[in-house]
C-alpha cells in the first residue's frame, strides 16, 4: 500500500478524491481509487493506494477537487510502479540435531532364592539282595622240609686192656674174647659201649 499525502482545499469546497493512469501522459484516469471526501485536508494523508497488480512503468496519479458549482480543480503527479522482485525463500535444509548418547544404569538383577524341595522319604520296601559270591579258598603250597638223616658216628677201635702185673696166674686154657654186640643204630653211646665191653670181659685169677 502507497500513503499519498497533500493538501484538497479549494473556495466554496464541496469534496475531492483520487485517481490514476497508464504513463505520464494517460488518455484516461481510472475511477477513483481513494473518495469522495467531503473535508477538505492541508497537507494530511489524502488517501491509500494499492498498486499490486499494475505492471512496472511510468504511472500517473491525479487529485480531483471539486467546488459547490461543481467546478473541478486537479492536480498531477508522475511516478514509476516497480514490483519488488519474489525473493525466493531460502530452502530449508534439515540438519539432523547431534544426539548426546545418555548412559541409563540397567536396574541390578536380584536373585531371589528357589524353594528347595524337602525329600519325603519313601516307606521301605523288602528287597532281596543279590547273593553274594562266596570266594573259593586259595590254595596254599607247603613247602616239605626235606628232614637230615641221622649222621653215622664212628664207633671208636676196641683197645686191648694190658694184664695187670700181680701175683696171679693166667690160666693159660682162659682166653679173654671180645664180641661185639651188633649196633641197630649208627649213633652209639660211649657209655653203652664200655658198659659192653665190661660185660663180656671175663678175668680169671688162678691161684
Amino acid at each position: 500500500m502507497v500513503t499519498v499525502v497533500g493538501s484538497a482545499n479549494v473556495p466554496a469546497f464541496q469534496n475531492y478524491e483520487l485517481q490514476y493512469g497508464v504513463s505520464h501522459n494517460p488518455g484516461a484516469f481510472s475511477l477513483p481509487f481513494s473518495g469522495p471526501h467531503g473535508a477538505p485536508v492541508i497537507d494530511g494523508v489524502l488517501g491509500q493506494w494499492n498498486p499490486s497488480g499494475l505492471s512496472d512503468g511510468p504511472h500517473t496519479l491525479r487529485l480531483v477537487a471539486r467546488d459547490q458549482s461543481g467546478a473541478e480543480y486537479e492536480t498531477r503527479v508522475r511516478i514509476f510502479v516497480a514490483q519488488p522482485t519474489a525473493t525466493p525463500l531460502p530452502t530449508e535444509t534439515w540438519t539432523p540435531a547431534p544426539i548426546t548418547p545418555t548412559w541409563t544404569p540397567l536396574p541390578t538383577a536380584t536373585q531371589t532364592p528357589l524353594p528347595v524341595d524337602t525329600p519325603t522319604p519313601l516307606p521301605s520296601t523288602a528287597t532281596s539282595a543279590p547273593p553274594t559270591n562266596t570266594p573259593e579258598p586259595t590254595p596254599t603250597l607247603v613247602a616239605e622240609t626235606a628232614t637230615p638223616l641221622p649222621t653215622e658216628t664212628p664207633v671208636p677201635a676196641a683197645t686191648a686192656t694190658e694184664t695187670p702185673t700181680t701175683a696171679a696166674i693166667i690160666d693159660p686154657g682162659a682166653t679173654p674174647t671180645w664180641t661185639p654186640e651188633p649196633s641197630p643204630s649208627a649213633e652209639v653211646d660211649q657209655a653203652q659201649f664200655s658198659e659192653t665191653l665190661t660185660e663180656t670181659t671175663t678175668i680169671t685169677d688162678t691161684e
